[in-house]
């Protein structure tokens, strides 16, 4: 069974993944569980994470099992905050969303957001394609009937989660789809920025190092390695880097 610590934010418990899932996953691609962050549409559109005080909150007060998938709550400290701002949730900001999997040790995180009476669910997980799907809600009193519809969506997108690729209509480049980079790492700097670890595979690496420029993404360092060329990127302003790596042509590969 998948181990849980309790951390209160505000007064209020709430369960957070804090090991690994079970060994016998029915899910492929190590998702046999999956981090929720909860969220509410406000009339006016803005995307309101972690709101306690509306019933889509108190659904998501403990993990829902189903079959041995399961699907984890959190509801977020201040740190957390901070850094998955509702900006960075609703753009799926790869920062945030590595800062929430490496935190609570999670092998993908989910973002169910309420809008009216259906969810809008999808699933992040680095290197892959995020895609919505929507759930009806129905009667928000029957708690757990809703978290059990929810989960069952949530566990078939982690059945299918998939590589990201060209022409998917997700930010993907268009008619370089044989280029591509694999991050292997990243940390933060001690002035705020992000360094990522990178392999670009590509085929004129001037020329990729170029587009990277334009878009913002300096080249700390670059070698010739065995699979390809070695790099250490920072991101442009401390923010993410997956979508300027898509507007470089460049397809990011798991």
């Amino acid at each position: 069974m998948t181990a849980l610590v309790d951390v209160t934010v505000e007064g209020v418990g709430v369960r957070a993944a804090a090991d690994r899932p079970p060994s016998g996953r029915a899910v492929p691609d190590g998702a046999g569980w999956v981090l929720v962050v909860h969220a509410v549409r406000a009339a006016s559109g803005r995307l309101v994470p972690w709101d306690r005080r509306d019933p889509w909150g108190m659904i998501w007060r403990v993990p829902t099992d189903l079959g041995r998938f399961r699907a984890v709550p959190v509801t977020g400290d201040a740190e957390d905050a901070s850094i998955a701002t509702a900006q960075a949730l609703e753009s799926f900001d790869g920062r945030a969303f590595r800062h929430l999997a490496a935190k609570y040790r999670a092998p993908a995180v989910a973002l169910a957001v309420r809008e009216g009476n259906e969810a809008a669910v999808a699933i992040w997980r680095n290197g892959r394609t995020t895609e919505w799907t929507r759930v009806p809600l129905g009667d928000l009193t029957d708690a757990r009937a809703v978290r059990l519809a929810v989960t069952r969506s949530i566990a078939e997108d982690a059945v299918g989660l998939r590589p990201s690729a060209a022409g998917t209509g997700q930010g993907e480049p268009s008619g370089r789809g044989s280029e591509s980079v694999r991050i292997s790492g990243w940390r933060h700097r001690a002035d705020g920025g992000e360094e990522y670890r990178a392999v670009l595979s590509v085929e004129d690496r001037d020329d990729a190092v170029a587009r990277l420029a334009a878009e913002g993404i300096e080249v700390l360092s670059l070698r010739d390695g065995a699979g390809g060329t070695e790099v250490v990127l920072l991101a442009p302003d401390g923010g993410g880097i997956e979508a300027g790596l898509r507007r470089a042509g460049l397809r990011i590969s798991p």
